[in-house]
């Protein structure tokens, strides 16, 4: 568990932004010209096009939430370098966004990792995570962590879930647009999670969790 020292220093450091989302990936380059999402992006290259697909999700899901203008921010994390997450975690921590999306994860805990993003959640911020693609069960880490702010996500498919999706709190058919598998569903999630920020705008991030979870918790397995 983080300490409290450490909880204290990063919140001091914190300097809010006026960020709704924060989404943690390996890069995008993409300019979203129509201007529902203002995205900051990095002149870092996006190997995997990961980090541009869950950027392209996020996109269409606000469009299709018919979202008033969101700033958001993509924050590089090192494909194949786990160590470089823990740098990406704490600049979103410095942002105080009210979405945090991460369309990442593996099977072992990280203390450093989850200290962060339950920092995160000291902000009041809603953490969207992937549920994972090894069918089934939940040991899946930070959607796994044990956090009232945390919204791990699955993907369905026809209303059942999908046969590579991991159990989850929260379920979203898959889009035919986005590549398979619960990242993007996370994504797409992160932009429905900020619709239900607005529309409840006194509701902190554990409410914001539960009311999520009574629309989109049930499918058949």
């Amino acid at each position: 568990m983080i300490t409290q020292k450490l909880i204290s220093l990063f919140l001091l450091c914190n300097v809010a932004l006026g960020i709704d989302i924060i989404q943690i990936d390996v890069g995008n380059a993409i300019d979203f010209s129509d201007g529902v999402l203002e995205m900051e992006s990095t002149d870092k290259i996006d190997v995997t096009g990961h980090g541009t697909h869950m950027a392209v999700a996020l996109h269409d899901e606000l469009k299709i939430q018919r979202s008033k203008k969101v700033h958001a921010k993509q924050v590089v994390w090192d494909y194949g370098n786990p160590n470089s997450l823990l740098p990406a975690l704490q600049e979103s921590l410095k942002q105080e966004p009210k979405v945090l999306s991460l369309s990442y994860g593996g099977r072992y805990k990280n203390a450093l990792e989850e200290g962060l993003i339950f920092a995160n959640t000291l902000n009041d911020t809603v953490v969207v995570a992937a549920a994972g693609n090894e069918r089934g069960g939940r040991a899946f880490y930070p959607a796994n962590y044990k956090n009232p702010c945390i919204l791990s996500v699955g993907t369905s498919e026809s209303g059942v879930k999908a046969y590579y999706s991991n159990d989850a709190d929260v379920w979203l058919e898959y889009n035919p647009k986005d590549p398979a598998g619960t990242s993007a569903s996370a994504a797409r999630m992160a932009g429905i999670v900020l619709q239900y920020r607005r529309n409840y705008p006194n509701y902190t991030c554990d409410k914001i969790v539960l009311t999520v979870q009574m629309l989109y918790g049930k499918i058949k397995k």
